[in-house]
Parts: C-alpha cells; sequence; structure tokens
C-alpha cells in the first residue's frame, strides 16, 4: 500500500495532508468576497486593496522554490508542518488586525506557508504511495483543492454578509490548528538531498529580482518604478549567470535548452494570469458598481471552482481520448472565451452573462491542469521530477502575480488611488474593459505556445 510506510493508516495520512491545500485555496477565494468589506471597515483605497491578493502571490512565488530545496534537505514533512503554522499564523494576525500594514503582513506569512506546503506536499504523496494508490492519492488531494475553492465564496459570502470578515479567519485558524496537530502525530520524516547545501545567495537574487518587477509592474506609469523593471530583470540575467557556475544551483539551468518543457511552463503561467484578477474585479464590480450583497456574489464566484469541481470528475477519460497538447490547447482556447465574454460588461448586464463567463473559465481551467502537468514533468528526467514539480506551481503563482499587477496598473491609471466606496461606474466599466482587452491577448499569445508545443509533439512522434 505504501513505499516505506505500510504501518500508518491510509485514511489517517490523507487526513493529515488534505487539510493544509483545502486551507490555502478556501482562504483566497473566501478572500475575495470579503475585500470590500475590508476595504471599508479599515479605509483600504482601490489601488492599495489590490496588495492584499497580491502580496500573498508575490511571496508564494518567491519562497517556492527554495522551500521545495530545503525540504528535500531538512525533512519534507518538517518544511510542510512548518508551512501550516505560517499560514495559521497569518490568520490568527488577520483577525486581530486593525489597519492595512498588518493585513499586508498576514498575507505575506500566508504566502510563505502556501510555498512551503505545495512545494512539498506531491513529494511526500510519491514518498508514501505506490502505483495506483498514489494515483487515488494525487486525486483526494486535488479534490480537498477544489473543495476548498468551491467552499470558500459560499461561506466567506455568509459570514461576511451575517458576521463580520474577521469571522473567516477565525474559522480558518481554527482549521490550521487542527491540521497542526493531526500532522504532529505523523513521526516520519522524507528526505531528497540531506546533506546538501541551500543556494541561499541564488535564492536572495531571485527573490529581489521577482519583488522589483511586481513592484515596478504595479505603478509603471511612474518614473521610479520603470528603473525597478529594469533591475528586476537585470537581477534575473545575473541570477542565471550565477546558477551556472554554482556547485549546488536553486534552478538546474540545463532545463532551460528543453523546448518542451519551457513552453509547458509558458502556457502554465499564461493560463494561470487572468485567473486571479478575474475575480478580483468582478467582486468589486457586482459589489460596488452593482450593488450586490457579499452572499449573492459568493454563490456566483462559486460558480468558476464548482464548473472545476465537475469536470475534473470526467477530466480522466477526456485525457484518454485526447492527446494531451490537444487538450491544453482546447482548454485555453475555451479560457479566451470566457474572457471575451466579460468584455461586453456594461451597468446592466444580465447576471447570465457573468455565470456563462465564469463556467467556461472553470471548464478551461480545469481541462488544462492535468494534461499540462503531465507534460511539464513528462519533458525532464526522474532526477528533475522536484525542479519541475516545482516549477508548475511557481508559474501559476507568478502568473497569478502578472495577472494582478495588470490590474494594479490600470487601476493607478484610470480611476486613479481613490476610496472603493467612491468608485465611479463609469471609469471602473472603462477599466474593467480595459483589463479583459488585455487578458485576451495573453490568452491569445498563450494558445499560439500550445500550437507551437502541439507541433513540436507532432513531429517528435513522427521521428
Amino acid at each position: 500500500m505504501y513505499s516505506e510506510h505500510g504501518c500508518y493508516k491510509r485514511s489517517y495520512i490523507l487526513i493529515s495532508l488534505t487539510v493544509a491545500p483545502f486551507l490555502t485555496n478556501f482562504v483566497v477565494t473566501a478572500l475575495n468576497i470579503a475585500l470590500p468589506s475590508m476595504a471599508l471597515d479599515l479605509y483600504i483605497d482601490a489601488v492599495p486593496l489590490g496588495w492584499i491578493p497580491t502580496s500573498y502571490l508575490i511571496a508564494l512565488t518567491i519562497f517556492l522554490i527554495p522551500s521545495g530545496k530545503l525540504g528535500d534537505i531538512y525533512g519534507r514533512k518538517r518544511l510542510f508542518n512548518l508551512g501550516l503554522i505560517l499560514f495559521t499564523i497569518g490568520s490568527v494576525i488577520t483577525v486581530f488586525s486593525w489597519n492595512y500594514p498588518c493585513i499586508i503582513l498576514a498575507r505575506i506569512f500566508q504566502g510563505a506557508g502556501s510555498a512551503m506546503i505545495f512545494s512539498n506536499l506531491y513529494a511526500m504523496i510519491a514518498s508514501i504511495y505506490i502505483h495506483q494508490d498514489r494515483i487515488r492519492a494525487l486525486s483526494i488531494i486535488f479534490g480537498s483543492i477544489f473543495l476548498g475553492s468551491f467552499l470558500g465564496p459560499i461561506i466567506g459570502g455568509l459570514l461576511s454578509s451575517f458576521y463580520n470578515w474577521r469571522v473567516i479567519f477565525v474559522f480558518c485558524s481554527l482549521i490550521g490548528m487542527v491540521g497542526i496537530l493531526l500532522l504532529s502525530r505523523l513521526d516520519v520524516e522524507w528526505f531528497g538531498l540531506r546533506g546538501e547545501k541551500l543556494d541561499f545567495c541564488g535564492s536572495l537574487i531571485f527573490g529581489i529580482s521577482t519583488l522589483m518587477i511586481i513592484q515596478g509592474l504595479s505603478k509603471i506609469n511612474q518614473e521610479l518604478n520603470c528603473i525597478f523593471l529594469v533591475f528586476g530583470f537585470l537581477g534575473l540575467i545575473i541570477f542565471i549567470i550565477y546558477e551556472n557556475r554554482v556547485e549546488n544551483p536553486l534552478f538546474n539551468l540545463e532545463l532551460l535548452h528543453n523546448r518542451e518543457f519551457i513552453l509547458n511552463n509558458a502556457g502554465t503561467l499564461i493560463q494561470y494570469a487572468p485567473i486571479a484578477p478575474m475575480v478580483f474585479i468582478l467582486s468589486i464590480y457586482l459589489q460596488n458598481i452593482r450593488g450586490f450583497s457579499p452572499i449573492s456574489v459568493g454563490l456566483i464566484l462559486v460558480l468558476q471552482p464548482l464548473a472545476m469541481l465537475i469536470v475534473s470528475i470526467f477530466s480522466e477519460k477526456l485525457n484518454k481520448m485526447i492527446e494531451a497538447p490537444t487538450m491544453v490547447t482546447i482548454a485555453m482556447m475555451i479560457s479566451l472565451i470566457s474572457v471575451l465574454i466579460f468584455l461586453s460588461l456594461k451597468l446592466s448586464t444580465s447576471i447570465l452573462v457573468i455565470i456563462l463567463g465564469l463556467t467556461l473559465s472553470g471548464i478551461g481551467a480545469s481541462l488544462f491542469s492535468p494534461p499540462n502537468s503531465h507534460l511539464v514533468m513528462n519533458s525532464v528526467k526522474k532526477k528533475y521530477y522536484g525542479v519541475a514539480s516545482a516549477s508548475i506551481t511557481t508559474m501559476r503563482g507568478f502568473g497569478g502575480s502578472l495577472g494582478m499587477s495588470i490590474v494594479l496598473v490600470v487601476l493607478t491609471l484610470v480611476p486613479g488611488n481613490i476610496e472603493i466606496s467612491h468608485l465611479q461606474s463609469e471609469s471602473f466599466i472603462f477599466s474593467l474593459n480595459l483589463i479583459f482587452k488585455i487578458l485576451c491577448i495573453v490568452y491569445m499569445t498563450g494558445i499560439v505556445f500550445m500550437v507551437l508545443n502541439w507541433r513540436h509533439f507532432k513531429n517528435k512522434n513522427r521521428i
């Protein structure tokens, strides 16, 4: 039943490992519903409000690859448990936050915690389970992720409407504590590179470069932040040069010569770039422009993860019928159609249009993820599985950061830094349409990459 530790019950191990991914996705989706209430309670303006989800995504992106390497060196369960502890501390801080900086600090804690969780989760499953048991365990893990995304808007909307947005994080703190207690009873550990040293300098260069790029994108209309962009990209060049010379690199540059690895990771980044800004901007549109209650908005936005959950049930059969490169191309085309639908949003747009757009977005994301992850992992040798696994989540996080940066740029350039309650309908609708036009271009670029990858796959099979 297990590769090494048959004495542990399957149900107990799975329960221990599913709490964290459920909690992280629950918080992400519930927070989108709570943002307008948080803004009014703490007097947060529209542009700073965007940094609440963005700060989480930045921390996730910065810490993901180093956390995977640390897990291989010092123990995957140890890093996984530390990540859940950090995430829970972030929830507790949010409950007692009295100002904007406290919220940002809490989100950084949660982003770093999520990085430790997801960079070690799949490696732990692979270390415990073999063959069909592993496939079933991963299915349960993904089910917990989709369930968190599904319940987040519903419970978040209910708690925001009838109680207070802080109650959401009381709920999350309690779940996190339960997960920590469950993990504390696992007296087993897994290592991959025990005794090897962490490339701390490379991690620092990568982290600072990423932070500077996101900062530059968020306020690109300001001259100083253009400098941040330039130095951020220069930092990435320095990172590549440094990694090519260090003995134990954070990221093996041999993978940069792998065309399949690059194209499929680029596809991951592009697919996930519009998802976070889509939910964020629609939450503000529905609550502050259209006047819907938080619970109503929660019930509407939940349709996206609900579509993911339903489609995932049938995706295995579809993936057997359709080749992976073809499936990811079709999935991204469906995602493009969803964004094109949102281009029609106006002050009086039927709610059915929004429902259709969210449903197609969920279908596209659910059809894309399994075959894309398979293509990334299949493009590398076994010794690079850890790096490939971390790269998938890194691209998802960086895609979300890029997408939120697009939102912040547009909100800065059009309505400006004003209180969310003072947003003008016409100005916000113009911003919304501009954001979705940019996201259309993003998906069109992704489709080009996927077609190139499909052609490369066909030519490779002919040979």
